[in-house]
C-alpha cells in the first residue's frame, strides 16, 4: 500500500469540498499518483503567490495589533523574548489570563497513538490512519476556564467545566484574508 500523508490543509480542503476522491488523491505524493496512473494535482495558478503574500501581510498586521493591544501578554513569532516556535514552550509562559501565543508549532505525531487510542481506535485501525503533519495555529488564546463552559475530554466527548478547574482554556483562532467573510 502506498505511503499516505495527512495535514491540516488536506483536512481543510476535504471539509470545504466534501469530496472523498479529492481527499484520497491528496493523501498521496505526486510520484505515487503518477506511478499508479492517477491524476496529479494541478500546479498553482499564476498570481497565487501574490495572494499568498497578501494573506501573510494581513496575518502579520493582525499579529502586530495584538502585540500593541496586549503588551507583555504575547509570545511567539518574535514576541515576548522567546526564541522558539514550540507550542508547549510558549504555553509555559502563559502565566496571566489572557495570554496570546502566535504561530506556536506542535507535532501531533508525537501523541498520535495516545489520541487515537483515546478515540477508541485499536492498533489495527490506527495503522490505517496516515502520519500527521505538524500544525501551526495562527493564534491561541490561553485564558482561565469558566465554569459552565464545555471542554473536550481525551476521548473526544464534551464535558462541562466545573468550578475550581485550574487548567487554562485554549481558544484557537485562524486568521484568514478574504474580500468577504464566509457565510454558512
Amino acid at each position: 500500500m502506498p505511503q499516505k500523508h495527512f495535514s491540516k490543509s488536506k483536512l481543510s480542503m476535504f471539509l470545504r469540498t466534501g469530496c472523498d476522491r479529492e481527499l484520497y488523491l491528496s493523501l498521496h505524493t505526486d510520484a505515487v499518483l503518477a506511478n499508479e496512473g492517477l491524476p496529479v494535482p494541478l500546479r498553482a495558478r499564476p498570481g497565487i503567490g501574490v495572494l499568498k503574500q497578501a494573506g501573510n501581510d494581513f496575518e502579520d498586521a493582525k499579529n502586530a495589533e495584538i502585540v500593541v493591544a496586549f503588551p507583555g501578554l504575547v509570545f511567539g513569532n518574535g514576541n515576548g523574548g522567546i526564541a522558539t516556535d514550540d507550542l508547549s514552550q510558549l504555553l509555559a509562559h502563559a502565566l496571566h489570563s489572557p495570554t496570546f501565543v502566535l504561530q506556536g508549532r506542535f507535532q501531533p505525531q508525537q501523541f498520535r497513538a495516545l489520541a487515537l487510542s483515546n478515540l477508541g481506535l485499536n492498533q489495527q485501525a490506527q495503522a490505517l490512519v496516515p502520519p500527521l503533519d505538524g500544525m501551526i495555529p495562527d493564534i491561541i488564546v490561553a485564558r482561565a476556564s469558566i465554569p459552565g463552559e464545555e471542554m473536550v475530554s481525551p476521548d473526544g466527548t464534551r464535558q462541562v467545566v466545573q468550578a475550581g478547574e485550574q487548567r487554562l482554556a485554549l481558544v484557537v483562532i485562524d486568521i484568514k484574508h478574504a474580500s468577504e467573510p464566509k457565510r454558512k
